[in-house]
């Protein structure tokens, strides 16, 4: 696993967590955005390099 994919991981867990101990909705979204940040960037990486 690589950087990226563990960080992707240590943010899912966090987020989950968060949702679980029923912290601030607040932190929860922006664990979620982060994530979503996270998994763009993956994605852009593992795409094809099509016109660029």
């Amino acid at each position: 696993m690589n950087g990226l994919e563990k960080k992707i991981e240590e943010t899912r867990k966090k987020m989950y967590d968060s949702y679980l101990s029923e912290q601030d909705y607040d932190q929860v979204l922006r664990f979620s955005q982060e994530l979503d940040r996270l998994l763009n960037k993956w994605t852009e990486l593992k795409s094809p390099q099509v016109n660029r």
